[in-house]
């Protein structure tokens, strides 16, 4: 464990041990490089989407962390006895297509699950 008290080994370093294994394993087809090279990976792989989904991560961490998440989901709850269902549908509608312009699909996704249940 660290000094924070998080452990070292986490969902992260098991999701990316195996594709760190690629790079040092030996290829049967190509004797004498890796299965992975980083020419074949960074001809091939969009970083812009890792960028994008990281960064939607990241902002659904900010949402939890700061409890904007818990200050909308109060906010919307207010709003249920007062509104007809059809329009508190549209609030939420507004808002999360309001959201998606700004940031991507994915953090919204997981930023607003929460606040909505």
């Amino acid at each position: 464990q660290t000094k924070y008290h998080d452990n070292l080994v986490n969902d992260a370093t098991l999701a990316c041990a195996p594709a760190l294994l690629l790079f040092f394993l030996p290829s049967q087809v190509r004797p004498g490089q890796a299965l992975l090279t980083w020419p074949a990976v960074h001809e091939k792989f969009d970083f812009g989407l890792l960028l994008l989904i990281g960064g939607s991560l990241a902002i659904n961490s900010g949402f939890t962390q700061s409890g904007l998440d818990i200050a909308m989901g109060s906010a919307f709850a207010q709003l249920v006895p007062h509104l007809p269902t059809f329009v508190l549908n549209l609030a939420i509608v507004a808002c999360v297509t309001l959201s998606v312009q700004i940031f991507s699909g994915i953090g919204i996704a997981a930023a607003l699950l929460p606040v909505i249940s």
